[in-house]
């Protein structure tokens, strides 16, 4: 049984017309689905929980947060693509050496100096700052870069840079079925601390959760004129039939993980959010390139909206609270109005900046991813 899955999931090499070429282009689309997915998710106001939702309400709301998780395993699968070219040639040092420049050293920048803006807002910093007591200070910074990883999507650098380490030392057993088997069980044992709490059920402490994907990942890389072809022959009603059975399951495991109590009703790494998101790259992929998407250039543009995204979103919610006087929205309808206006809002700062980055002298465009 579990062969008959891997030859559906990671199917076998077989001759195809499909290239590698075309391959980056579906791959350029599918970055731009998930930042637009991502920046949804964090654009979205959440409720106020005291007031019980209607069942019509509750279903929205369910989909509403869903959308914002799918671009989370969007990511780590094209990470595992792309990583399939060079793997074999890494090590870890090496691995983190092509990595300081494009990656670490924006994202630490990022964070630092979010961390500091949100200080300059936050009354229990300046509290501290008044008196000028330095080792309150530097707790209280502390706890703020400590929240700027685990609340926001920073989180996302860390745990990709463990999983690429972890595949690197595995990286002769890569294509072997146990391995991700093996990779998989660890996906749905963080997914069952979910429901029991075992130990802090946060992002930055799912470090291995998402190896798995990008091994998936690395296996639709490895016969992707198989996957292209597989795609292709897909209806559409058979295709739309499968997202929204997807869509109902992990919405309902979402609201049952909700009256569970748990931390994070919603997060990612749910198995229901796995299946949901890679049927979404499924149909990503039989769409193929699409040429508006292109003239975003989501290749040099998208990393960098994926940071500043966060410092955008923050303070067009921070403003809205500080104007209206709303630190929760009593209805849904209105919810998804002004998260729509944010989201538009953050997408178009986000990018807006990023262009003019770039256009600026290369010793600053790195600053931005």
């Amino acid at each position: 049984m579990i062969q008959t899955f891997l030859n559906l999931v990671i199917l076998k090499k077989t001759n195809t017309v499909a290239t590698l070429n075309n391959g980056y282009e579906v791959i350029d689309t599918i970055r731009f689905v998930a930042i637009s997915s991502v920046i949804w998710g964090h654009s979205y106001l959440p409720l106020d929980s005291q007031s019980p939702l209607a069942p019509t309400d509750s279903i929205i709301h369910s989909v509403a947060l869903e959308l914002g998780k799918t671009g989370t395993i969007l990511f780590f699968l094209i990470s595992g693509f792309l990583l399939n070219r060079k793997i074999r040639e890494y090590t870890i040092g090496t691995f983190m050496k092509s990595r300081l420049r494009s990656t670490i050293l924006p994202w630490v920048t990022v964070i630092l100096f979010f961390a500091v803006m949100y200080a300059c807002f936050d009354p229990v910093f300046q509290s501290v700052l008044l008196p000028s007591d330095s080792m309150k200070l530097v707790k209280e910074m502390g706890l703020i870069l400590k929240m700027m990883v685990f609340h926001y999507s920073f989180w996302f650098i860390p745990v990709f840079l463990v999983s690429v380490s972890v595949l690197i030392i595995l990286k002769r057993l890569l294509y072997d079925s146990w391995l991700f088997v093996l990779s998989l069980c660890i996906t749905i044992f963080y997914n069952c601390n979910l429901y029991y709490n075992w130990f802090n059920a946060s992002h930055t402490t799912a470090f291995l959760a998402y190896v798995s994907v990008m091994l998936l990942g690395i296996h639709v890389h490895k016969n992707f004129g198989s996957w292209m072809a597989w795609c292709s022959r897909i209806t559409w009603w058979h295709w739309i039939t499968l997202y929204l059975i997807t869509l109902v399951i992990t919405c309902f495991e979402g609201n049952l993980l909700s009256m569970h109590k748990s931390v994070d009703p919603y997060a990612s790494l749910r198995v229901s959010n796995l299946m949901n998101a890679l049927v979404v790259f499924v149909g990503l992929c039989k769409i193929g390139p699409v040429k508006w998407i292109e003239k975003f250039n989501p290749r040099q543009t998208v990393f960098g909206i994926f940071l500043v995204h966060n410092i955008f979103g923050w303070l067009f919610v921070y403003t809205l609270r500080q104007v209206f006087k709303l630190p929760a929205v009593p209805y849904v309808s209105l919810s998804l109005l002004l998260s729509v206006f944010i989201f538009l809002l953050n997408f178009a700062f986000s990018y807006l900046f990023v262009c003019r980055i770039r256009l600026m002298k290369r010793n600053y465009s790195w600053s931005a991813g």
